[in-house]
């Protein structure tokens, strides 16, 4: 594709970008490997009784923790009450939601010192564990159906122009490697009858991806021969035709599990707010308990 031809789609190349982009995933395989890190070392040391519940630094986590948790109320109410517009912008409230459900757990788990106890706590426990495990869910499904963890709602028309914008970058490969063209189709086919089997949707595009590429790399080096590149041409030309690809399957699999993704997100959002007014009356209890006997 032309420089002429991406500069009179601007609005359709941002959104390529911002579907294809892969950073939110980095982020949260940094954030899964630090908290992982951080309930594996509470884990070891959990038999060195550094930590009670009843005293001290042990104690202190549980307030915060249980204070954390109650925060995490703070995100409805800016996001659906009127009166609370000028708090800020809703995605700032939600990145803190979530660091919140995540920082809440690991001090309650280490308040406890990784050990289970009475009932009502142990119920507590499980119904916290059970809500943050919920949330980790529910922000899968909610990246799947918005243009990043932090953009607006995706639209289907929106993300099929974005699907045919990036399948329209390939036409340079595709006239290099004319057998690339069925492939390319049948996977928008695909895409748009949006069959069952989504689960292995993601595996999928990465065998596309990778069962293309020595057709991708002999077409280009078959063209650099003929065209008398240098290496650093012929290496350049070869990547951007993978950056168009990566990007064409990536928007291809949005728009195949678009539609199970809403449906698995509204499913999620039923069972999530009883579940968390479930935690927030097991707390309540167990807090009441705690200093009451």
């Amino acid at each position: 594709m032309t420089d002429a031809t991406l500069q009179s789609s601007p609005n359709s190349a941002q959104l390529a970008r911002t579907v294809t982009s892969n950073r939110g995933g980095v982020t949260a395989a940094i954030g899964l490997i630090a908290i992982i890190t951080i309930i594996m070392f509470g884990w070891r040391i959990r038999e060195q009784y550094y930590l009670t519940p009843e005293s001290g630094l042990g104690y202190a986590l549980g307030v915060i923790g249980s204070v954390f948790m109650l925060l995490l109320l703070l995100y409805p109410v800016r996001k659906h009450a009127r009166w609370t517009r000028h708090w800020g912008r809703v995605k700032y409230w939600f990145r803190t939601h979530m660091v919140l459900g995540i920082a809440g757990p690991l001090c309650i788990l280490y308040h406890c010192n990784f050990h289970l106890g009475s009932t009502n706590s142990n119920i507590t426990l499980y119904s916290m564990l059970t809500v943050a495990l919920s949330g980790i869910f529910g922000r899968y499904f909610y990246t799947r159906i918005h243009y990043g963890l932090y953009g607006r709602k995706a639209v289907l028309s929106e993300l099929t122009s974005t699907q045919a914008f990036a399948a329209s970058c390939l036409s340079d490969a595709i006239s290099l490697a004319p057998q690339l063209r069925d492939r390319i189709e049948k996977i928008s086919g695909t895409s748009a009858n949006r069959t069952p089997g989504f689960l292995i949707g993601g595996f999928m595009m990465y065998w596309h991806y990778w069962s293309i590429q020595p057709t991708l790399a002999r077409a280009y080096r078959i063209t650099a021969d003929r065209r008398q590149w240098d290496k650093k041409t012929y290496l350049q030309n070869l990547q951007t035709a993978r950056s168009h690809l990566h990007d064409f399957l990536a928007a291809s699999r949005k728009v195949r599990e678009f539609a199970i993704y809403q449906r698995l997100f509204s499913l999620w959002h039923v069972l999530h707010v009883p579940l968390f007014v479930m935690l927030v009356l097991s707390a309540t209890v167990h807090v009441f308990a705690v200093h009451m006997y």
